[in-house]
């Protein structure tokens, strides 16, 4: 029984330190972003277009690595964070770069054959024939192509559901990749 009161008293300790380390992140979090829109208005500023999403992350990623995982909270400059973002993109791009010419060169020292094989040709020329589905499988299919088709269109026709058949259903089990 005396037990129970130090369970609770490390029950309610261990959630206040939960609480306390969430509260750590989250501010980590908005200092992080916080650096990484200021570059990102920078980027914006002195380009004359917003980074992309891919830039974005990569901006996101370098006010990580300044602000220490968001634990600097000292004030930045954005345009020389910008400078030094830029520079580190730049060496990386010549990194990758390298890499792929030193891949490239051992390909050739080895006598790799440039291009695809026979076999890959082969299959991109003359892909194997989409399979069948099973009769469970084109059950399945077309109970979800009604269902989904029903769904958008109260008073569907049948070349709504072919239409639904053709562009919009997943491509599992038919023979084709699924459309993005």
């Amino acid at each position: 029984m005396s037990d129970i009161p130090d369970a609770v008293a490390e029950a309610a300790r261990r959630a206040r330190d939960r609480e306390r380390q969430q509260a750590d992140e989250d501010t980590a979090t908005r200092e992080v972003m916080r650096v990484a829109r200021a570059v990102a208005w920078e980027f914006a500023r002195q380009h004359s277009r917003a980074p992309d999403a891919e830039q974005f992350q990569a901006i996101e990623r370098f006010a990580r690595f300044v602000t220490l995982n968001g634990a600097d909270t000292r004030p930045v400059d954005p345009a020389l964070l910008l400078k030094g973002w830029e520079a580190q993109e730049r060496v990386d791009a010549e990194a990758q770069r390298q890499i792929r010419r030193e891949i490239a060169r051992a390909q050739a020292r080895s006598g790799a054959p440039f291009g695809p094989t026979p076999e890959q040709a082969r299959a991109v020329a003359f892909p194997a024939p989409p399979r069948r589905l099973s009769e469970d499988q084109a059950r399945s299919v077309m109970a979800e192509a009604i269902a989904v088709t029903q769904a958008r269109i109260p008073a569907w026709t049948r070349a709504d559901l072919i239409r639904y058949l053709g562009r919009d259903a997943p491509g599992r089990g038919l023979g084709r990749p699924p459309r993005p």
